[in-house]
């Protein structure tokens, strides 16, 4: 029977499925959507959502409403950047194709997942996790032009920015001194006007995959906190202001690529001329964890609620 079992779990390997490992037995994660003003633990099977997202014709939402794609461009005739495929969800973009239709950029720049709907507030004292793979595609190019993986947003419109953020870097961001494609972690609720960009001493390489683990709660520099690690080393560890002096609330997080300097033809051209202008990624399976100031288990067992959104527990 051992052998059997293992001959089994041998095959699925081989075929690149992508299963979670609960005490010895193998099984397909099972969505637990939420939406983005409801508390608890949630988690997304893309597989469960394969045929929804690929048939998709525009913008619009996903898993009743619990998600969102934003994706600037879609062109029905030319493919989606935005597309599940082996149980990955993949975000592809290139600032020419396809051809962008209707809107007011030149320019491809954005395609994201987000929760729903986004004019949920999270008061300060909120906890959040976020756990998932996030893979550079077979051919990426490190480029001089930024771009986010993973942001929230205010449900305010000032200040505009991402409160929290983790980005891949052109070279000197901010005067950081990074490496070019070096990802960086970024703050901006500690100053609106003047983000702080933290090197991780990570630069992805083609077909390379990392495991994200990321812990907020949101609050000011007394009782606000940020921390990620990447593939399980904490790159990052800060009792910091993580809400506007603004706007003291969080608000809707996003995952995939947005890289704005693509909205101009002068950054178009500096990543088409180090062959970097056609970027995709991917992540596996999402898991968040979103609890009340009042609950009783807020901010008390970060272990446990490290290991339930490890992607390195469940991704193969």
């Amino acid at each position: 029977m051992r052998i059997l079992m293992f001959f089994i779990c041998a095959s699925v390997l081989a075929q690149g499925g992508r299963k979670i490992s609960i005490q010895g037995q193998d099984q397909a994660p099972t969505t637990i959507g939420k939406a983005a003003d409801e508390f608890g633990f949630r988690q997304w099977n893309w597989s469960d959502f394969e045929d929804d997202i690929n048939s998709m014709s525009s913008e619009g939402v996903i898993d009743s409403g619990n998600l969102y794609s934003s994706v600037h461009y879609y062109n029905s005739q030319s493919g989606n950047t935005l597309y599940v495929s082996d149980s990955r969800l993949n975000f592809h973009i290139n600032p020419n194709t396809p051809e962008p239709s209707g809107e007011a950029e030149d320019y491809n720049y954005r395609s994201e997942i987000r929760e729903h709907p986004s004019n949920a507030d999270n008061e300060t004292g909120t906890e959040q996790w976020w756990g998932f793979n996030y893979k550079f595609g077979d051919g990426y190019v490190a480029d001089e032009n930024e771009f986010i993986m993973w942001q929230v947003h205010g449900s305010f419109a000032t200040p505009s920015n991402p409160l929290l953020s983790m980005w891949v870097g052109k070279t000197n961001q901010a005067g950081t001194g990074n490496k070019k494609g070096e990802i960086l972690i970024v703050n901006a609720a500690q100053n609106s006007a003047s983000h702080k960009y933290t090197k991780t001493g990570i630069v992805p390489k083609s077909g390379q995959s990392i495991n994200v683990v990321i812990h907020v709660i949101w609050g000011d520099a007394s009782d606000g906190l940020y921390q990620v690690w990447i593939d399980g080393k904490k790159v990052y560890d800060e009792q910091e202001r993580t809400v506007y002096i603004e706007e003291e609330e969080a608000g809707y997080w996003k995952i995939g690529i947005y890289k704005w300097p693509w909205k101009n033809s002068i950054d178009v051209a500096v990543s088409e001329g180090l062959g970097a202008d056609d970027l995709h990624t991917s992540i596996g399976s999402l898991r968040v964890i979103t609890r009340e100031p009042s609950d009783l288990d807020n901010n008390k067992n970060w272990r446990a609620d490290y290991e339930k959104v490890d992607p390195a527990r469940y991704e193969y």
